[in-house]
């Protein structure tokens, strides 16, 4: 991610964020390599939680967390989802797609806990997460119940691991970084994979705005209320 997209989410960030911060090690993970995670509790909604898994953009840092949680953490929270964000800590680098086995490792942890719910979860990614979540769900059938790119440019290679799992991509016409180029690509990719495919070039840049009403009904969660739009300036 180049300092001018970084520059942008940083002024996400500076919205601010909704919902309580838990920060743990993932189970199963040695200490000295564990993820970190943040958890926005639902608002509202029913027990078992609903829960969301949600991948950061750039670097997959604390700071890249908190702001794709004010992106669209909050209100999915908002909406009745528990959300866990997964981060990198300091001493790991790369990105959150370097660390498949780490996220979802968080993932057992969080549902080993009372409440948390059993069975595949959605799995966000926006810019290098929707990337990591395309790769993690390809890689893990069954394990996830939704995969929502905002966006995302997946290859077109994906192999098999995402037949008939509903497929959620929204890339901004005006994209900073030609993601919008390559939105062809990536829908072609996604159809040869046998996705269930719901892909669109929307108005925006590479954060473009959230269509609240359309995202939660793709999540399959129609029936609570909808948080106020949010949006980021191309």
């Amino acid at each position: 991610m180049n300092l001018h997209l970084v520059s942008r989410w940083a002024v996400i960030l500076l919205i601010g964020c909704a919902g309580s911060s838990v920060l743990v090690a993932a189970q199963g993970v040695p200490q000295k390599e564990a993820l970190e995670y943040r958890t926005i509790a639902a608002e509202r909604g029913p027990t078992p939680v609903r829960l969301a898994i949600l991948l950061p953009p750039g670097g997959g840092d604390r700071a890249m967390a908190d702001a794709v949680v004010s992106y669209l953490g909050t209100g999915l929270a908002k909406a009745g989802w528990t959300v866990v964000v997964p981060y990198l800590p300091g001493k790991l680098a790369g990105n959150i797609g370097g660390h498949p086995d780490r996220v979802l490792a968080t993932l057992a942890a969080v549902q080993a806990k009372p409440g948390m719910g059993t069975g595949p979860v959605p799995l966000l990614g926006v810019s290098n997460g929707g990337n990591a979540a395309v790769a993690i769900a390809a890689s893990n059938p069954g394990r996830f119940s939704r995969l929502v790119l905002h966006p995302g440019v997946p290859g077109q290679n994906l192999g098999k691991g995402l037949e008939g799992l509903p497929v959620w991509l929204r890339i901004g016409k005006n994209d900073e970084l030609g993601w919008a180029q390559a939105f062809p690509m990536a829908e072609s990719g996604l159809l040869k994979a046998k996705a269930k495919l719901d892909a669109k070039l929307i108005p925006g840049g590479h954060s473009p705005p959230v269509d609240w009403n359309a995202l939660l009904t793709f999540l399959g969660d129609p029936r609570v209320k909808t948080p106020a739009p949010v949006s980021a300036k191309p």
